[in-house]
This record gives C-alpha cells, structure tokens and sequence, in this order.
C-alpha cells in the first residue's frame, strides 16, 4: 500500500533481475499506489525495456487472470 517508488540503483537492479531471470509476464495491481502515474509509467519502461509482457491492473482479479492467461500461451 501507498507509494511504489525507487531509486536509479533499485530501478538498475530490478532490471537486471528481471532480464536475467525467467520471467514470462508481469502483472502490476496499482489498487492502494498513491503514485499510480509515475509508477506506471518507470515499471512499464524496465518491462518494455527486459521484453517482458506487462500490463497494469486496478485489482487482483483482473491482474490474475491476465497473468494466468499469458503463462498459458
């Protein structure tokens, strides 16, 4: 709940996590982000960036499903 911001070297670390690991999809639920622009806008661009599918979601439900359907095909 409330602010998903980070550092340069967070933002750095978690996009090397992220190209590095096995990733097929992520879901982002910004429900309870008080920052929901600037969130959306910095993790949208590391996905973008890693080629790794991502989509931004208001609730868990429609974050699940989506993310079950992507790791189905």
């Amino acid at each position: 709940y409330g602010e998903a911001l980070a550092v340069n070297s967070g933002v750095k670390k978690h996009f090397d996590f992220v190209r590095r690991s096995n990733t097929k999809a992520i879901a982002i639920n910004l429900a309870e982000c008080h920052t929901r622009e600037m969130t959306k806008t910095i993790f949208s661009k590391i996905y973008d960036q890693a080629d790794i599918r991502s989509a931004i979601f208001l609730d868990e439900i429609s974050a699940k499903t989506w993310l079950l359907e992507q790791l189905h095909n």
